[in-house]
């Protein structure tokens, strides 16, 4: 859990650095509602020209998560969309193994797999969305991830926290949480991204 010392610290350094994030964000990051569409536009700002670069793919978190023995096809190209977040189909996207991925891979799929959850979010554990979803919210807890994300989130720009922050405090407006994900949801807010939800 971040200090109040320590939240201070970034809140100031946000507001001395008020360039860095663009300003239609920065005015959503002043209402007390926002559009599922204005989310969506915050995360393309945000996020816009990220690319997977050396970062790891979600097929191979698939050969990761089976040991092996789970075949990558590199043939496949909805493998391949390593340059347009926005472009990755939904099926790839539940093929997602997020505890798998590192920090490039991480970053680089977040804004679609966050989307994603807006439009087909499924409260059931067998469904074929279930590990996208558990493992983009559990993802953005510090505490579930034990720390090992705060990496993560470093090499975030101020404007993609300010952006995953607001996508965190507006989603119940959106979608109809099950009981353990409104939890991780307000553990994750309050742990680490309400200190991004400040007028910069």
């Amino acid at each position: 859990m971040v200090s109040k010392k320590a939240q201070k610290a970034r809140v100031k350094a946000a507001r001395s650095r008020p360039d860095r994030v663009p300003a239609l964000l920065r005015h959503f990051l002043t209402r007390q509602m926002l559009r599922k569409t204005e989310i969506i536009q915050a995360f393309e700002l945000a996020f816009a020209g990220v690319v997977l670069g050396e970062g790891m793919n979600l097929r191979r978190t698939e050969v990761a998560s089976s040991c092996g023995e789970q075949p990558f096809d590199f043939s496949d190209p909805e493998a391949n969309v390593v340059d347009d977040w926005r472009a990755i189909p939904l099926r790839e996207l539940n093929r997602a193994h997020m505890a798998y991925l590192d920090a490039a891979g991480w970053r680089y799929y977040l804004p679609a797999m966050a989307i994603a959850l807006l439009d087909d979010y499924e409260d059931d554990q067998y469904g074929p969305s279930e590990m996208r979803i558990i493992g983009t919210l559990m993802s953005l807890d510090i505490q579930e991830s034990l720390g090992s994300h705060e990496y993560f989130y470093s090499t975030l720009t101020l404007a993609q926290k300010c952006a995953i922050a607001l996508y965190l405090q507006h989603l119940p407006s959106w979608v109809e949480l099950n009981i353990s994900d409104v939890r991780l949801r307000k553990r994750a807010l309050k742990n680490y991204w309400v200190q991004f939800l400040v007028e910069v």
